[in-house]
């Protein structure tokens, strides 16, 4: 793909418009699933592994991801967001926004994103901060820690 000579529209959709790439930055981001294992068994729209194996590899050679050895399991991965797909949150946000107008999404799922999907751009700038203290900055914290941006 020669970049330079493309559409940026175009090109995003090359880069980013695959159902489970998205899924799996979704998975991250949103719901603090880190680790190979994390995102398989608790993916609600079931993927294989041998599909995410390859979409993780596709999002690292990207630089949407990087990957670390977990420090409390030899054997384990984790997966985190770069600087790149962190500032791709917002548009993952409205997405659900407007699938939430013009489609039928899971009642529950928009209950939990509901925080972060109020006019209120302070909780989005607070979300995106949390995100690269977790991400970029390697600090810890509970799955759904973003719930309480609205307190």
């Amino acid at each position: 793909m020669n970049e330079d000579k493309s559409c940026p529209i175009e090109l995003a959709a090359q880069l980013l418009i695959d159902k489970w790439s998205v899924v799996i930055l979704r998975d991250i981001a949103f719901f603090n699933r880190l680790s190979f294992r994390d995102i398989l068994t608790k993916n609600l729209e079931n993927i294989s592994s041998s599909t995410l194996s390859s979409r993780l590899k596709r999002l690292q050679d990207l630089n949407l991801l990087t990957r670390k050895d977990d420090l409390h399991h030899a054997q384990k991965r984790l997966y985190y967001l770069t600087e790149g797909s962190i500032q791709l949150v917002p548009m993952l946000i409205q997405m659900a926004i407007w699938t939430s107008k013009f489609r039928n999404p899971s009642v529950e799922i928009l209950n939990l994103l509901e925080p972060i999907m109020s006019e209120n751009n302070s909780h989005l700038d607070r979300m995106i901060e949390g995100l690269r203290e977790i991400h970029l900055l390697g600090q810890s914290k509970d799955p759904f820690w973003w719930r309480a941006l609205t307190t």
